[in-house]
């Protein structure tokens, strides 16, 4: 087994469609409307995803807001967890997401 690369990557986009996975892991589809590196840490996505389709991000359903984000802004750092796996941080720093506006 090989232990995933320590990386970060900053991205802002909307949530286009949410899908439960597990007990507490949902699947966030998200349209990317940009992604930077963060400060000291390699961004091993940038390059590496296209960002002219939905990303597919894991994160735990318990560290969301309640209800259907669908459309809702999200913003917050990112990881490579494994092949094809990419999870939303949930900790420190934390998301931020944002209901769509009027």
């Amino acid at each position: 087994m090989v232990a995933a690369r320590k990386n970060r990557t900053a991205v802002v986009g909307v949530v286009q469609a949410v899908r439960e996975v597990g007990s507490d892991v949902v699947e966030l589809e998200v349209e990317v409307q940009s992604t930077r590196g963060v400060e000291g840490q390699p961004d091993l996505l940038t390059d590496h995803q296209s960002t002219g389709r939905p990303w597919t991000l894991q994160a735990r359903r318990s560290e969301l807001p309640e209800g259907d984000l669908t459309g809702w802004h999200v913003s917050g750092e990112a990881v490579l967890a494994g092949p094809d796996v990419i999870r939303l941080v949930t900790t420190e720093p934390a998301p931020v997401l944002s209901p769509p506006g009027p």
